[in-house]
């Protein structure tokens, strides 16, 4: 029984969560469509979407490993200067309970748009971040989406 839109599971791949192990994403793609559960127009529909979907996944995978290795590596005023770090923001409840707000500055010529994944990490001085090889999140850090922010003074 087909119980699953294109769009659901389009949904679905988008919202993975950039530490997921490649094997396990991959995994849940493969059999969600080996399973049949999705309802395609084709079977060559299908497929293309599938592989498609599994390119993605590897490249979002991949870049988001580099990104922790990169935190892990370099001092944080060196990625802020890159404008991939912003270290010293204040954190505070958001409207909701799922929410945080961040508050403070970031660096000029920074690279962080709406959607971007992100992960927050407390205090802002070397806990680490975490892999995907580990088991759990690094103590204090988490990821979160960057839904807004406003432009520097």
């Amino acid at each position: 029984k087909k119980v699953m839109t294109v769009k659901q599971l389009g949904l679905l791949v988008v919202s993975i969560a950039p530490r997921t192990e490649e094997t396990a994403a991959l995994g849940l793609l493969s059999s969600l469509t080996n399973l049949d559960l999705v309802n395609f127009m084709d079977k060559s529909a299908g497929l293309y979407f599938c592989r498609f979907a599994g390119w993605s996944l590897r490249e979002f995978i991949a870049e988001a490993l580099a990104s922790i290795q990169q935190a892990a590596c370099v001092p944080p005023h060196i990625l802020e200067s890159n404008g991939v770090c912003a270290s010293r923001l204040t954190a505070a409840p958001g409207p909701s309970r799922s929410e945080l707000t961040l508050m403070g500055l970031l660096p000029r010529g920074h690279q962080f748009q709406k959607g971007d994944c992100i992960t927050v990490t407390f205090p802002h001085d070397g806990v680490p971040v975490g892999t995907f090889l580990e088991s759990e999140l690094g103590p204090g850090s988490f990821e979160a989406e960057l839904t807004n922010f406003l432009s520097n003074p």
